[in-house]
């Protein structure tokens, strides 16, 4: 299996090869790409289901950027395809990226916004047709400078975490992937 770091500082994309699933210990880097032509201040990454294409977002140029793969999660295959989305009329420092699991829909978390923004696309992992959706969920009773938001595979759960309250908060989806239907359930695990 692998695991993919970001850094912030030197804009590097990280691919780790791990010896045993999910287990960090096991982790040896493989490889690493430079994106600061894109972005010099890499902040998210999530690839579509398949892993031919990576994305990343930043909170300098507040775009997506698309990277295609020649070879499924193999970044030393990557090339910016020069496709992108601007998201900086919801947010000025978006900080985080994911998909639902259809690819229909983008969701970004911005650092500033404290806000989880929906977006929605013609086709699966199109971020040239991502238009946003007027949904946003405000996470800043529970934290400021929100970092990252995933959800579970059904879009029932988001998990959103920061870097103020070193915390990560679960909220209930009545309808899969509709953030309009979130609320709160808690933290559930605490970093610090």
């Amino acid at each position: 299996s692998k695991m993919f770091m970001l850094g912030n500082t030197n804009d590097d994309v990280y691919e780790y090869s791990l010896s045993t699933d999910f287990d960090v210990s096991t982790a040896t880097l493989t490889t690493s790409i430079d994106v600061s032509t894109e972005e010099n201040s890499t902040s998210g990454l999530t690839f579509n289901t398949n892993g031919t294409r990576m994305f990343i977002v930043g909170t300098i140029n507040d775009r997506v950027r698309e990277y295609i793969l020649d070879q499924p999660f193999d970044i030393s295959t990557a090339y910016n395809s020069g496709t992108f989305a601007d998201v900086s009329n919801e947010t000025n420092s978006p900080t985080g990226i994911t998909f639902s699991l259809d690819g229909l829909q983008m969701f970004i978390i911005g650092s500033t916004s404290d806000n989880v923004f929906a977006y929605n696309m013609s086709a699966p992992f199109d971020i040239s047709s991502a238009t946003y959706s007027g949904n946003a969920v405000n996470v800043a009773p529970v934290t400021t400078s929100p970092s990252g938001v995933r959800f579970n595979l059904d879009g029932t759960k988001m998990f959103v975490t920061g870097t103020v309250s070193d915390q990560l908060f679960e909220y209930s989806l009545t309808t899969g992937f509709d953030i309009s239907t979130a609320t709160l359930v808690g933290s559930v695990v605490n970093f610090s």
